[in-house]
């Protein structure tokens, strides 16, 4: 593990902003549509690793910025497969 350990903050966050999304439902008028990006470690560039590691220790799947669920807007279609 990292020195600097598990990041409680940011599962909170991340549980925080899909508790609000659920609470908060967009207007159905509209279509939405999400696009997930995620890599492995060694496409990050150096200057966004060390975020992409304090995610990494929640999930690998994530971008350095987002995990990939983050990124999905509840209800919407998938724009990629």
């Amino acid at each position: 593990m990292p020195a600097w350990g598990r990041r409680p903050d940011l599962e909170r966050a991340a549980l925080d902003r899909q508790k609000w999304l659920s609470e908060n439902r967009l207007p159905a008028s509209v279509k939405y549509f999400s696009l997930v990006a995620f890599t492995e470690r060694e496409n990050i560039s150096t200057i966004l690793r060390p975020t992409y590691d304090s995610l990494a220790q929640i999930d690998p799947r994530n971008d350095s910025q987002l995990i990939f669920y983050d990124q999905l807007i509840p209800g919407a279609r998938s724009s990629a497969t």
